[in-house]
């Protein structure tokens, strides 16, 4: 994949990057074997995330992807689409839940509960949210964390299956 230099110097929000590792993600193979698809039995949901990362939340419901939710399944090109493909209904339609919605399992079904979201991208939080929240610090808080502190938590959330975003490759 060739992303022009031009368009990365264009893009101070960095979501290029991630766009581009999204989309490398979805057309290989190999990508998909060692990040599978978010499991919705473990998947805890934006408010589990929004309680700590509050300015990324913000940033993120001022996004296309926090949109999706409520708006993709009333955007008259989507049901043209949904349509084409013989589906009744976008939020219910697993070909477009796996990309469009971050879902949760309920009752043995797919509910979907947002529009791309954090665990979209970082993975299904369930089984590494807790050690990703205990800072190391004698003080149990993020300003008392040594950097050293900060990377063993981040690498054993990252063995506990949290997608590693700032290595996309």
């Amino acid at each position: 994949m060739f992303i022009s230099s031009s368009l990365v110097r264009r893009d101070r929000g960095g979501w290029l990057a991630i766009v581009a590792g999204l989309i490398i993600n979805c057309i290989s193979p190999a990508a998909e074997a060692q990040n599978p698809p978010c499991d919705p039995s473990k998947v805890i949901g934006a408010d589990g995330c929004a309680n700590c990362h509050v300015s990324e939340s913000a940033s993120w419901k001022r996004t296309p992807h926090f949109q999706t939710f409520e708006q993709l399944s009333q955007n008259p090109r989507a049901k043209e689409i949904s349509q084409k493909l013989g589906l009744r209904s976008i939020k219910r339609s697993e070909v477009c839940l796996d990309c469009h919605f971050t879902t949760q399992e309920s009752d043995g079904r797919l509910k979907p509960i947002a529009g791309v979201s954090c665990e979209s991208c970082h993975g299904a939080a369930k089984d590494w949210v807790n050690v990703h929240n205990q800072y190391l610090s004698r003080s149990g808080n993020k300003e008392g964390e040594t950097l050293e502190q900060a990377q063993v938590r981040f690498h054993k959330s990252t063995q506990l299956g949290m997608n590693n975003t700032q290595n996309l490759y």
